[in-house]
């Protein structure tokens, strides 16, 4: 919901105006997603219009490069069905017709979420040259601080009103534990982003043989760079400083590698963690907050070592 639906929930306001009740019937279906991941949300207009949403992040999806459209999407209208595919390709439906592809510029076939960078230059090129609106762009914070159709800006004392800031991005001010409670004075919106890091290869369960292996991955941190990033193989015993790969960019993620001699088979965790400037470690396990946000606890996976 918080990740996903609440997009869509911004597009019905838009076309269908503002909502005069809801019901909402929420499942977690995946235990490695923290919060609900499948919905069916039902929403009554002020227009008399009535919406409804059905999404779910369990499923997987047929595509080339899954990170493209992170999914599949329908729109359901009075006039049709709209369909985006896991190929970024957009199907207009219209009742009582056939299918038919929608052309536009779908960007580069290598693209992340649907070629977000390419589109964002051209954002700023077409305001530059023709007034179109801006976005904001806020570098080290979470991207909910990022506001979209800018028109003004105004300095304020004082936290904005809206909903994002005062109820949907909020996390506890200090450390709690689940189900021990969370008072309304105890929340603060959610800002920086905390230091973090993946590991990309090798992959979770594959399988390494005896000798040198490549580990290699990405890390970040929030208003500080990263200067450290540190593997363990021995379950968090003993950690090994990774190599860092290029020049640090601010906000930017840095590449990171190092090469680990397995020795023993069998069944092994690979653990990292990274630190920035300001001294901020990433720690095991992240606190507990009800949105699942900042979570930044030490990645971890596992391969089979064979002789």
């Amino acid at each position: 919901m918080r990740e996903t639906a609440v997009h869509f929930i911004d597009t019905f306001r838009f076309l269908m105006g503002e909502v005069s009740a809801v019901y909402a019937r929420l499942r977690k279906v995946n235990p490695v997603i923290a919060g609900e991941d499948a919905g069916y949300i039902i929403f009554e207009y002020e227009s008399g219009a009535t919406g409804l949403f059905d999404g779910n992040r369990l499923n997987d999806h047929v595509a080339g490069n899954p990170r493209r459209t992170m999914g599949e999407m329908w729109l359901e209208g009075s006039g049709g069905v709209l369909r985006l595919d896991g190929e970024a390709r957009l199907w207009w439906k219209p009742h009582h017709g056939d299918e038919a592809e929608h052309a536009y510029d779908k960007g580069r076939l290598d693209s992340f979420g649907g070629g977000a960078c390419e589109w964002m230059q051209r954002h700023v090129i077409a305001h530059l040259l023709h007034g179109a609106p801006l976005r904001v762009i806020t570098p080290g914070w979470m991207a909910e601080s990022c506001m979209k159709w800018l028109t003004e800006i105004t300095v304020r004392a004082d936290e904005t009103p809206g909903y994002y800031m005062q109820q949907a991005y909020r996390i506890p001010e200090t450390a709690v534990r689940l189900s021990s409670g969370l008072p309304g004075s105890a929340m603060v919106p959610v800002e920086r982003m905390p230091v973090k890091s993946l590991i990309a290869a090798p992959a979770e369960g594959d399988t390494v043989r005896i000798g040198p292996v490549t580990i290699q991955g990405v890390a970040w941190a929030g208003e500080a760079p990263v200067v450290k990033v540190e593997v363990s193989c021995d379950d968090g015993k003993t950690w090994e400083q990774a190599r860092l790969l290029g020049e640090g960019q601010p906000y930017a993620w840095r590449q990171w590698q190092v090469v680990w001699n397995a020795r023993t088979p069998g069944p092994t965790a690979i653990l990292c963690r990274a630190t920035d400037a300001q001294g901020e470690q990433q720690p095991a396990t992240s606190p507990w907050n009800p949105g699942g946000f900042l979570w930044n606890g030490w990645d971890r996976l596992s391969v089979t070592v064979a002789a």
